[in-house]
């Protein structure tokens, strides 16, 4: 018999709602009791009463344990009677301080929480804790269980202020009594995670679940219940992040999993099917959706009873999937029914019954019950920031649904100054949340919590509504919006420069020049395709673990205020921010442009109307000066589209910066033709910008006084590489960019390594270390992913500096697209190519300059509101202070030639704007290259703020002194030369004139 009350003591489990963990005391198994188990221990009980009597210590095992069989099977009427019955006797016995009365109140604490009847499991959690703080101290194994139990009991009720010191404590002490690879250390963990999770703060909790899943399933395997609970809590995490694609199949894996080993009716698998169906209803899978929750309501209604905290959750999810499917009839009753018994089961301040608030406000909206939705979205705005705090995503929707409510009756002044703190408030918890994860995340996060909306939401409202100072808060939006990514990948690469763990790093790079290698080499697409996708998960590991390790990252990034922006504008100067959108007005859509324009003392908002049409022609006008067409009628059209409504604030500007969005970063702005029938580089001195916030000046490291020149590479004689699936490219040699790098080393009076031939290689150019200019002269490709068309030609050959070329397929990473061709660029057998992605290994912190002499470096993939990610950006983000690029396909004759009034403009001491901008008009005036296909395609982004100015000129005082020291000295030689030749001179002369006074006194002696 007492063998098989241990086997009932193993069977004891409590289960895991919802994927959260719960402390269990004294077991490790989870072999479910069967039918069969439970009748033997039926009986066993009643043998045991009959024999030994209600109070003998063998009975009250068997009653406690066969108790905990029926709570595990769920039937928790049974179990309540059992373990009160326990509970009462064991007291009376043994009193209420005694281990076992302890161990069975906790029990009962569990099994009130898992019913959802928290003030009853709050004072049975409060009591056991107090007492075995007093009886075994606070270090004790025991005594962490109970306190780790009150804090999850907190976490289910919202209460997160409690819940986390709590979790906290128990972590640190749980780590250091019993180890960081201990079962209860790793309930922490777990726990910890997921309340990060539910506070919003992703990155913090991804870091302890990894950890946790790796250990567990190290120790239990993968089919453990506690294994499966947090396969399930990371698979809701990346849901969080927008990660779809990783989500998806850790749930479908993780339910099949649940079902084989806990069963369908399971609370744990009820609750990795709930979290599945919230995955579909995020990708747009209605009806899947509905159909997964339905079936999921269904059975949580059987097991755990319609009141049940999770059972309400599902109803809530199943209303909104109802709403999205436009059966408005169905929602309302759902929703108002569940808010009912969430209030009961809970309070009004709960997470879940706040959620469901929300909903049922966005609910009465879709119905036109203005009052009622407003009254509703105002008490749940005001309790969510309560509970949740102001940045908390919960906080968020609710800011953006009352903006939207105020936007639907016209009340645009309120509309807008709700979508003010909503932007503020997501800025500082997107850049937080941001800068804690991989690149990947980042973009799906951005995906996820849809910034697009955000701006159509607010240039939408403030088309309507021209009233008031909003003005600032389109620059605001701009600022920290804008290129968010760009400005975060930039600080990460300066905060990686000084990390400890540089293995981990090299380990990174190397990484991802294998993933460049196979994402482009399609001919052996299938096999590749795994090696790919392990690759990309191993890359986004690397990253978050360098920014794990270096948790100082999170004080990188804070708002830009607007007064930054302004103040950093002198009185001469203009700044143009684009900001293109979709308008929503009157249920009319449309792609509209609207421009932020700034000085030093004011802020306007110039609506510039459709954009669609104008869009095309950009893309005309790009087509037409390429081919080196006459087109007058273009670039005039496009400038009085989107210039010349501005052209009143520019009078009187010395100077005027462009931030371009969308299609407008591949126009060549300088090429424009103005009302007077001049080009913009004549009449304006205009600055292209990648971000407004470029404006306000920043700390950077300093450069290495080299240069380094890349030219000329031996791409060797292979039959040429399959870059694109079916399609061989041949880079050819291009002699011209050898003259190129010897003239420029002249030019420039700093030391310079030249890399040609056998040396111009990827190698080489990985160990460069921030040189104060770097150029490259070579072939550069863009995989053009959208063009779908077929060459009849199975090959390409590249005889000018660049060709796009059309891959057919969507590759991941969008800085796999484009790329340079070093040595062995034609060898099938070796690499040869730098990818852009590759490119943000290098370590440029600091450089000044970066000059990419080959074609189309300047375009890539358009992300809207991050710019193009192209090999520009990629230099940028590498840690360049400006870098030339090119628009499109360029001679190389007139590309060399560019590049030596380039440097010699530079090398005097211009800023690296003026020097391109002197540069182009000079080619303007020629007769040869006048053509603005020959000037325009050269863009520089960056280097144009007065202290670099002021910086280069020091440096150029610096090599223009080191190059007149051999003068002096030659000065020096002559001027001792003159002076010994004198000195001689007036010797002889000295001797001369004794001689001649001695001659005369001979004679007067005479």
């Amino acid at each position: 018999m007492k063998a098989k009350v241990c086997i009932f003591m193993a069977c004891l489990y409590i289960f895991l709602s919802l994927g959260y963990s719960q402390e269990n005391e004294g077991h490790n198994e989870f072999n479910a009791p069967s039918t069969k188990d439970i009748i033997f221990a039926e009986k066993t009980y009643q043998r045991s009463l009959s024999s030994l009597g209600e109070k003998h210590p063998e009975t009250l095992k068997i009653m406690n344990n066969l108790a905990g069989m029926y709570y595990y099977r769920l039937d928790y009427k049974k179990a309540e009677l059992l373990f009160l019955k326990s509970f009462q006797v064991t007291k009376e016995i043994l009193g209420e301080k005694h281990p076992e009365t302890l161990r069975i109140m906790n029990n009962l604490a569990g099994m009130y929480h898992s019913q959802g009847i928290y003030d009853k499991a709050e004072s049975f959690l409060v009591k056991v804790l107090e007492l075995r703080r007093e009886l075994l101290g606070e270090k004790h194994p025991e005594t962490l269980g109970s306190m780790n139990n009150l804090g999850f009991l907190y976490y289910s009720q919202g209460k997160y202020d409690k819940a986390e010191p709590l979790y906290v404590k128990t972590l640190e002490l749980r780590e250091k009594v019993l180890g960081e690879k201990h079962p209860d250390t790793f309930i922490s963990l777990n726990n910890l995670a997921q309340l990060y999770v539910t506070k919003g703060e992703y990155s913090r909790a991804e870091s302890f679940l990894v950890k946790v899943l790796e250990l567990r399933r190290s120790v239990l395997g993968e089919k453990h219940p506690e294994t499966l609970t947090l396969m399930n809590s990371l698979a809701s995490l990346y849901t969080s992040q927008g990660e779809y694609s990783r989500a998806e199949p850790l749930y479908l894996k993780t339910l099949e999993l649940e079902r084989k080993i806990l069963g369908k009716k399971h609370p744990s698998t009820l609750a990795v099917m709930n979290n599945l169906a919230g995955l579909y209803e995020l990708q747009g899978k209605y009806r899947k959706s509905s159909l997964l929750y339905e079936e999921t309501l269904h059975l949580a209604i059987e097991i755990l009873g319609e009141q049940h905290p999770n059972t309400l959750k599902t109803m809530n999810n199943l209303a909104w999937v109802y709403q999205l499917q436009g059966e408005h009839q169905k929602v309302e009753p759902l929703l108002v029914k569940a808010l009912q018994l969430t209030r009961e089961a809970l309070e009004e301040k709960h997470p879940d019954t706040l959620i469901l608030m929300n909903n049922l406000a966005e609910q009465y909206k879709l119905q036109g019950k203005y009052e009622e939705a407003e009254q509703l979205n105002l008490k749940t705005l005001q309790l969510t920031r309560e509970v949740q705090g102001g940045s908390h995503p919960n906080t968020l929707r609710s800011m953006k649904n009352l903006a939207g409510l105020y936007y639907e009756q016209r009340k645009h002044g309120s509309a807008l100054s709700i979508l003010k703190e909503h932007l503020v408030k997501k800025c500082l918890y997107l850049k937080r949340e941001l800068l804690g994860n991989s690149e990947k995340t980042r973009l799906s996060m951005l995906e996820q919590f849809n910034v697009d909306s955000d701006k159509n939401n607010l240039f939408s409202t403030l088309e309507e509504y021209p009233k008031g100072d909003f003005d600032s808060l389109a620059l605001y939006f701009s600022v920290n919006y804008k290129g968010i990514l760009l400005q975060i990948s930039r600080e990460l690469k300066q905060a990686f420069h000084n990390v400890t763990d540089q293995d981990l790093l090299k380990d990174l790079l190397e990484k991802r020049s294998s993933y460049s290698r196979l994402s482009l080499n399609y001919e052996k697409r299938t096999e590749n395709r795994a090696s790919v996708e392990k690759l990309e998960k191993e890359i986004d590991e690397l990253e978050k673990k360098l920014i794990w390790q270096n948790s100082d990252f999170k004080d990188l990034i804070s708002d830009v205020k607007v007064d930054e922006v302004k103040k950093n504008l002198l009185e001469n100067e203009l700044l143009i921010d684009f900001v293109v959108y979709r308008s929503f007005i009157r249920e009319k859509t449309a792609t509209k442009l609207v421009a932020v324009v700034v000085e030093k003392n004011n802020i306007r908002l110039v609506k510039l109307g459709d954009f669609e049409d104008t869009g095309s022609l950009i893309q005309n006008y790009r087509g037409k000066i390429q081919n080196k067409e006459v087109a007058k009628e273009l670039p005039q059209k496009i400038y009085e589209r989107i210039l010349s409504p501005l052209t009143r604030y520019w009078q009187g500007k010395k100077k005027v910066y462009i931030v371009p969005d969308g299609v407008l970063h591949l126009l060549p702005f300088r090429s424009l033709i103005d009302e007077k029938g001049q080009y913009l580089v004549e009449s304006k001195n205009i600055i292209i910008l990648s971000s407004s916030r470029d404006l306000v000046k920043k700390k950077t490291e300093k450069s290495n006084e080299f240069s380094a020149i890349f030219a000329y590479p031996n791409y060797g004689k292979g039959l040429g590489k399959k870059i694109v699936e079916k399609k061989k490219i041949w880079f050819s040699p291009l002699k011209g960019t050898l003259a190129e790098s010897k003239n420029i080393q002249k030019i420039l009076r700093i030391p310079t390594k030249v890399y040609t031939q056998d040396q111009a290689t990827e190698e080489n150019i990985s160990k460069i270390n921030s040189p104060q200019i770097l150029h490259i002269a070579t072939h550069g490709y863009f995989l053009d992913a959208a063009n779908k068309s077929k060459s009849k030609n199975q090959g390409a050959f590249i005889s000018e500096r660049a060709s796009p070329i059309s891959s057919g397929r969507k590759l991941t990473n969008p800085l796999v697209y484009s790329g340079l061709a070093f040595t062995g660029a034609n060898d099938p057998e070796k690499d040869g190519v730098l990818t852009a992605l590759e490119v943000l290994g290098l370590n440029l912190l600091g450089t000044d300059l970066v000059v990419l002499s080959a074609c189309e470096t300047g375009v890539g993939e358009i992300r809207q509101g991050e710019g193009v990610y192209s090999l520009q950006r990629a230099f940028r983000e590498a840690g360049a202070k400006s870098v030339l690029a090119t628009l499109w396909k360029v001679d190389d004759q007139a590309t060399q030639l560019f590049m030596e009034k380039f440097y010699q403009r530079y090398m005097r001491g211009d800023s690296p704007q003026k020097a391109v901008r002197d540069t182009q008009l000079e080619f303007l005036k020629s007769k040869r290259y006048s053509h603005p296909f020959y000037w325009s395609s050269f863009v520089m982004i960056g280097g144009d703020s007065d202290d670099m100015e002021q910086e280069n000129r020091v440096v150029i005082e610096k090599k223009e002194q080191g190059s007149i020291i051999p003068f002096i000295l030659l000065g020096v030689i002559i001027l001792i030369i003159v002076f010994l030749v004198l000195a001689h001179k007036k010797k002889e002369k000295r001797l001369l004139e004794e001689r001649m006074a001695k001659r005369k006194r001979r004679r007067e002696k005479r």
